[in-house]
Formats: structure tokens, sequence, C-alpha cells
């Protein structure tokens, strides 16, 4: 997966966000009472280990008949102990762990309990939140010029007709928040206030030093989604030994969701030739403009267009993306995303803040078989006052190269071959003929 190997902004860590999975949807309508949200919102990393879990119930709950129990993953049968605190007419229950939660674990948490009615809770009543680490240093990047924070809020699509993508039912909203770390200067901890009262989420570090991503993607409704985290400003923390720093990010109303992506040729995708350039065509960005990002890949590191603010990065305005020959192999099934983004990215002398909306459409990709030896050539021109090319052989099997001087008639002479098993190999012709022209052809031998 990938995908998002961006490091300025982490905007394609949406994609890794999706790929992650939910063990539990965080909302379901049912009869009431249920539970309306969970603070941290179901399947968040990063979690401070001190931070109060909070519930929001649908009604009144008698607090006597209401229990929550807390247990790591790895220890099923050992419960976590928790104060438990009320409020809000007994809607909302806070349990603040007696000691820290075990730092980088899974905690798992069930409910149960009757409303101040006598009513049964239903719905969700479990869920998951990883803590953050306690390594208690960020590391640094030596790719970033600047600090950074990003606030970014996706929804994700599927695509698998030609028709309409449709949302995404298992994971349709994500939230990701990050940061990077330039060198010299490191961390010991970086957190994120929403705009929310009294809801902090520490920023887990990943496996690449002074990059730090925390996504929650558990939320399935999109009122509630909006609920938890909603416009307005999300403010970074980053604690240090020499000295701390707040930096405040504002998410803006004024930022749109971009409609789903959607490839016109979905069908084509379906029977690709693997032995020839391939290009993905989609649905013009609904208002997206040259200030816009797209972003296309095939999953598994195959291909992918450049990154948000690197050269060569597709804009709002692209409609297609070519993937080169060779790239992909006969009769196989690749999946795919393109991604639409939203964005307002500013840069001053400290940090370079970046928010976003992106709406990302997955899809499948399959070649069609293909001849024993499918080969193509690419790069043709002159090399030291020789004409010559690169061949490009999709199963890495022998080659020949054959010409004559005219291509109606006369015998084809081989001019090249080779067992090599490299899927590139240059040919140069070193006997130019002595006419005005010469045709070649490249074959499997």
């Amino acid at each position: 997966m990938n995908s998002f190997l961006l490091f300025h902004g982490c905007s394609q860590t949406l994609r890794l966000a999706w790929l992650i999975g939910v063990v539990v949807p965080a909302w379901v309508a049912s009869a009431t009472p249920t539970i309306l949200s969970t603070v941290p919102a179901n399947a968040t990393t990063g979690v401070n280990p001190s931070l109060a879990v909070k519930f929001t119930f649908s009604e009144a709950m008698n607090p006597s008949l209401t229990t929550v129990l807390f247990f790591d993953s790895t220890a099923p049968t050992t419960y976590l102990t928790t104060t438990p605190a009320w409020s809000a007419g007994n809607t909302v229950l806070s349990c603040t762990p007696v000691a820290p939660f075990p730092a980088n674990k899974t905690i798992v948490w069930t409910v149960s309990g009757l409303s101040a009615v006598g009513g049964v809770l239903g719905g969700t009543t479990a869920g998951v939140f990883i803590t953050a680490s306690a390594s208690g240093n960020t590391g640094c990047a030596t790719d970033v010029p600047y600090l950074s924070f990003t606030v970014g809020k996706g929804r994700y699509y599927n695509q698998t007709s030609a028709a309409a993508p449709t949302l995404d039912t298992n994971m349709p909203y994500c939230l990701i928040t990050c940061s990077t770390i330039p060198c010299p200067r490191t961390a010991t901890n970086i957190s994120v206030r929403v705009p929310i009262a009294g809801t902090v989420m520490n920023l887990p570090y990943s496996l690449i030093p002074g990059h730090l991503v925390l996504s929650s993607c558990g939320i399935t409704n999109l009122t509630a989604f909006d609920t938890a985290y909603p416009n307005g400003d999300y403010l970074f923390s980053v604690q240090s030994p020499g000295s701390n720093q707040q930096v405040t990010v504002t998410f803006p109303t004024s930022l749109t969701q971009p409609a789903a992506p959607r490839l016109t040729n979905y069908l084509a995708a379906q029977t690709v030739n693997a032995a020839l350039p391939f290009t993905l065509a989609w649905d013009s960005f609904s208002g997206g403009t040259t200030a816009d990002y797209i972003y296309v890949e095939v999953n598994g590191g195959l291909f992918a267009t450049p990154g948000m603010g690197s050269p060569g990065a597709l804009t709002g305005t692209a409609t297609n993306a070519t993937i080169p020959a060779g790239t992909l192999q006969a009769s196989h099934q690749y999946s795919g995303d393109i991604t639409f983004y939203h964005q307002i990215w500013t840069t001053n002398a400290t940090c370079s803040p970046l928010v976003y909306r992106a709406t990302v459409t997955q899809f499948t990709l399959n070649t069609a078989s293909g001849p024993t030896n499918a080969v193509t050539i690419t790069n043709a021109g002159w090399t030291g006052g020789r004409f010559g090319f690169d061949i490009v052989s999709t199963n890495n099997a022998s080659v020949a190269v054959d010409s004559r001087t005219n291509v109606a008639t006369g015998t084809w002479q081989t001019l090249f071959s080779t067992n090599t098993t490299a899927r590139r190999v240059p040919f140069v012709d070193t006997n130019p003929p002595a006419g005005p022209r010469r045709f070649y052809r490249v074959r499997g031998s």
C-alpha cells in the first residue's frame, strides 16, 4: 500500500488510513438507548494513555446500572480500572484511567447498561483505540525544510462498474492529523486539540523519524463525524526539551468536499494490454483548478503520480494519467485509486500548515492474458551518431532485433539477439545502412 509517501502534510496518508481498517463501527442507528459518539472515536490511533474516555448516550442512563470495561487486547482477562463521572443529565460518561493505559497498545472497551427508564442499551456497545508510544522522542526528518502541521478530512468510494462510485460502507469518513519535525529539532510529544472542549489526542510516532500521523476513521455516520471533528481551530502543541510551541491550524467552512472521482474508461481498465501504455481517464474534477491537486496510483508501489508540491504533480484540471508499458504483468488484477483534493497550503518562516478535503475512489484494474513473450520499444533516438532504442520485455524473456531496407519486400536480417532475462535491454545499430532508410522489428527469440 502507499501510498502516501508525501512527507509534507501527509495527504497520501489518507489512503493508508483507509487500508488499516477498523474493528467495529463507531455509530449505528438503532433503538434507544444507544451510544451516539465516543471520544476518542473508534479506531483512533495515538491516544494519550491518560486521556479520559468519553461516551455520549442518546438519552439519560441509570449510572448505577451502566458499566464500562477496558482491557488491553493482548491481555483480555485483565481489566484496566477507571474512575467514572457522569454529566449532562446522565447522558455523558467520562472514564479517567486510575493509572495510564499501557502505551502503544490496542485498548478495547465494552459498555452495558440501562437507561433511566429501564431500556436496555443497544446499537454498538464495543470499540477500540490505540495508545501513543512511550518512546519519548519523535526523531527528526532530513527531507523537510519546515515544521509542518496538517488537518485533512477524507471520504472513500468504490467504483465497481462504469456507473458512478458508491460510498464505502465500512469506512466512509476519516480525519487525518499529522506533523513533521525538521532536523536538527526533535520533540518529546505532539498533540492536537480538536474544536471540542477537552478533546486532545496525541500524534503517534511513525516508522519514519520526524513524521507523526494520527488517523481517526471509525465513525460511519456523517453527522456524528462532523460533530466529533467540526470546522474550526485545531491546536497543535509541540513539547520538546528546548522549547514548547503551539500552532493553530484553522479548518475553514469554505473548504468544500470534492465529488467522487469516476473512471470514464473503467471497462477498458478491465482488459489492459500490459505490454502497452495504458491511460487512466476520469471525469473532470468539478470545481477543480490549478490550485487543486489530483493523485493517482496503482497499489504495491507499481505506479503513482507525483506527490502534492512535487514537480509534475497533477493539478485539479487533469483528466488522465498514463501507466507506462511494462509496468503491469499480463493476467493480473491490481487495485488503484484516484484522489481529488481541495487544499489550503501556506508557508511562513517557521512552519507550514496544510488543510484539505479529499475524496478517494478505489477501483480494480485487470490485465489481459498476453503472448509468451510480449515486447515493446521505447526511448528511440540517436546515440553517438547512431540510431538506437530500448527493448522492454514484459516477462523478462529473450529478444531479437531484425531489419530490412524495404518494409514491403526483402528478407529480414537479424541484427541483434540476447538471452538475457533483463526487462529492459538497450540496442544501438552499429552498422547503419548505405541507403536512406532502415526498418526494424523486435520479437521474442
